[in-house]
C-alpha cells in the first residue's frame, strides 16, 4: 500500500524519454532563435547607421552649399530611402538650388 501510495507522485516527477527530448528540442530552438533575432538586430543596426550616415553627410552638404534647411526638408531627409538619399547625394554636384536637389524626376 505504501508503495501504491507514493508512485503516483514519483511518476508524476520523472520525466519520460520523451518529455526529454520534447524540453531539449525547446531549449534548442529557443537558443536558435534567439541568436537568429540577435544577427537580424545587428544587420537591422548596421543598416540603420549606414542611412543616419548619409543623412548627416546630405545634410552637411546641403546647409554648406545653400545654407539651412527648411523643416520640411529635414523631415523628408529623415524619412528618405537609401536610393532617394543617394540620388539628392549626386544632384548636390549640379543644383544650382535646394529645389533642383529635391526636384521628381530628375
Amino acid at each position: 500500500m505504501a508503495i501504491d501510495h507514493h508512485l503516483p507522485r514519483a511518476r508524476g516527477q520523472l520525466k519520460t524519454a520523451g518529455e526529454q527530448l520534447l524540453e531539449q528540442g525547446r531549449n534548442e530552438g529557443l537558443h536558435e532563435g534567439m541568436a537568429k533575432g540577435r544577427v537580424e538586430g545587428l544587420v537591422e543596426g548596421r543598416v540603420e547607421g549606414r542611412v543616419e550616415g548619409r543623412v548627416e553627410v546630405l545634410r552637411r552638404l546641403l546647409t554648406r552649399r545653400f545654407g539651412p534647411l527648411p523643416a520640411e526638408l529635414e523631415h523628408q531627409l529623415v524619412s528618405a530611402t537609401q536610393q532617394q538619399l543617394d540620388r539628392w547625394t549626386d544632384r548636390i554636384l549640379d543644383a544650382d538650388s535646394l529645389a533642383g536637389v529635391f526636384a521628381a524626376g530628375s
